[in-house]
């Protein structure tokens, strides 16, 4: 009965003495008498039904259990043929409910990683698609399986956080629809992985590029190394040829030349590979080099020393080399052409080195006072150079607003001065003090785009121009430690997924990682419908509550429906047709039948 006040049911103390034929078919036809049977069913005789009931109920904390576990081990580069056992290994120490998992064969394994490293990369892209700007940086391998691949990292600024990160973008065959790994190729490729991704091109600040490196070994060791091939050369055809084309003069000469130009590309080299310059050195530094190549050329520097190498008493006398005229004259203009050869490279490698410096103002230490007289104009000039390279063709942006933009950020830098860390180079994060004072505008980026809108975009520009190619190095290693030598049929999707997991994946524990596995487990359900059952036919066991049948055998008020035998045969449009795709897995066919018999338990136990 209800109460008239507040409209609540409750049930009555005292027995009706009334009876309405009318009202009780309305109780019957109401959802509360069809949960009342239901329960009574359950508490009366279905220990299945119950355990069908529990199964669907802890359904998504076991995705969550299942997921987190997949999580740990990509995380750890753990062998993912290894979660079967592991699940196995959680189950017997208190997790029962896993025994509900049955997504458990090769395909749904690889659909759970594929969709876990699908979360941690949408999570990246959300990033990139709201920053201002993002550098490249790429660099290429040959794994176990001599598969040509290419590993790309992006550096940007994280929009949540304003810190300057660097992830693991993307890894690729690069012979996949190529023959040869050349950079062509590798344009191609990067052009159709950013175009997959729908990164902008246009906010590509810079690119790191890996160069081979050189050794000359050779110089040091060379004495050994010709007597060595000498005595085995009468028995083998291979040490015979490399000791026709080394034993001479011309050899050893190419090799004294590298020998002294080599180091001073190193030590330009040297400068990049710390992962971060100060701007304002970069110029001197790269005319530096070029002064010290032109020096070697113009002194003939490793011809003289050969010339004193190969007499009787010097470091070459045991190989009984001549240096002829003729040969002495090769290797001059040898050495003439190949210098001017780095020497242009070198400027063409840095057309931008009068923006590179223009940058440098950012750097507070070297600010003049603001009582001195070059105050007001200091980097006037630099500024115009930065608008010419960032704004020359944005009609809405004008010289003047940068220069009173300028204007203003000088004080500012000023006011940074004395907080600059004493010891920001000794710091991984606090490098120099123009990178300190970029990554402070960034972090107050609400408060500097009011101020200066257009030069604190340049700062958030210049943070993730790329100088260290030393991140996709670390891929490399990733890669070797994830594909070894029993893992080397690793299909690049899930190489791919494996190494998105392990390198850019939140800590194991951690709320950021509890809500990569929630996302992951929302985006496995939301995907398709997983092993779907195939739909009941006629001939299936049903139990019905409220249809009485001739065959139905009333236990009080709940009725049972047995099976009903169809002998006549089936039209083609007929319900009683199977689905042609259910039982193409074995497992789902081993499920179908379980679910088959579980039925016909129940109805047993109500007979």
């Amino acid at each position: 009965m209800k109460n008239p006040r507040n409209k609540s049911s409750v049930f009555s103390q005292e027995a009706s003495k009334r009876f309405r034929k009318g009202t009780l078919y309305d109780h019957i036809k109401c959802q509360k008498h069809q949960d009342a049977k239901s329960s009574e069913v359950l508490n009366r005789v279905s220990v299945f039904q119950k355990e069908i009931e529990h199964k669907e109920s802890v359904n998504h904390e076991i995705l969550y259990q299942v997921f987190y576990s997949f999580f740990f081990l990509a995380k750890e580069s753990i062998a993912n043929c290894k979660i079967v056992q592991f699940l196995k290994f959680i189950e017997h120490i208190g997790l029962n409910d896993l025994k509900y998992f049955t997504h458990r064969s090769v395909q749904s394994r690889r659909d759970l990683l594929l969709t876990l490293s699908d979360t941690v990369q949408n999570n990246l892209l959300e990033k990139l698609h709201s920053a201002t700007s993002y550098g490249l940086l790429i660099d290429d391998m040959s794994d176990v399986a001599t598969i040509e691949q290419m590993i790309c990292y992006v550096q940007y600024v994280d929009p949540d956080s304003n810190e300057v990160n660097t992830d693991f973008l993307f890894i690729c065959n690069l012979l996949e629809n190529s023959d040869s790994a050349n950079s062509q190729t590798l344009f191609a490729v990067l052009c159709m992985k950013l175009k997959d991704l729908q990164m902008d091109v246009k906010k590509i600040s810079g690119l790191c590029t890996d160069g081979a490196s050189v050794m000359v070994a050779v110089w040091e060791e060379l004495v050994p190394v010709v007597q060595t091939l000498s005595a085995i050369s009468e028995s083998d055809a291979t040490a015979y040829g490399l000791l026709k084309r080394m034993n001479c003069t011309i050899f050893v000469g190419i090799v004294y030349i590298l020998k002294e130009i080599l180091p001073v590309l190193a030590r330009v080299s040297k400068i990049f590979q710390r992962g971060y310059f100060n701007f304002s050195s970069i110029q001197p530094t790269l005319e530096c080099a070029q002064g010290e190549l032109q020096h070697i050329s113009d002194n003939l520097t490793p011809i003289k020393n050969l010339e004193k190498d190969i007499h009787s008493d010097g470091r070459l006398g045991l190989l009984a080399l001549e240096l002829k005229d003729g040969t002495k004259t090769n290797l001059q203009h040898t050495l003439e052409n190949y210098v001017q050869s780095l020497i242009d490279n070198i400027s063409k490698r840095f057309p931008d080195v009068a923006i590179l410096s223009a940058l440098g103002i950012f750097n507070p230490v070297i600010i003049p006072d603001k009582k001195s007289t070059e105050f007001m104009n200091y980097g006037a000039s630099s500024i115009k150079t930065i608008f010419a390279h960032f704004y020359s063709n944005d009609e809405d942006i004008t010289i003047d607003e940068c220069l009173a933009e300028w204007n203003l950020l000088k004080y500012h830098l000023i006011k940074m001065k004395p907080n600059i860390p004493s010891q920001c180079e000794l710091d991984s994060q606090l490098r120099t003090s123009t990178e300190w004072c970029l990554r402070q505008i960034v972090l107050k980026r609400q408060e500097y785009k009011h101020v200066c809108p257009h030069l604190s975009n340049i700062a958030e520009i210049v943070l993730t121009v790329p100088v260290s190619n030393a991140w996709p190095e670390r891929g490399c290693s990733k890669v070797k430690i994830i594909k070894t030598d029993l893992r080397n049929r690793l299909k690049n999707d899930v190489l791919n997924g494996l190494m998105m997991i392990s390198i850019n994946g939140p800590q194991t524990c951690s709320h950021e990682c509890d809500k990569v596995v929630n996302d992951s487990v929302k985006l496995w359900l939301g995907e398709k419908n997983r092993r779907k059952l195939p739909s009941k036919n006629k001939g299936q066991v049903e139990m019905e509550m409220n249809k009485p049948s001739a065959h139905a055998t009333p236990i009080d008020n709940v009725q049972i429906q047995l099976p009903t035998v169809h002998n006549e045969k089936p039209d083609n449009n007929s319900e009683l047709e199977p689905n042609p795709n259910a039982y193409d897995d074995p497992e789902l066919n081993e499920r179908e039948i379980e679910k088959t018999l579980l039925q016909l338990k129940i109805v047993r136990s109500l007979i």
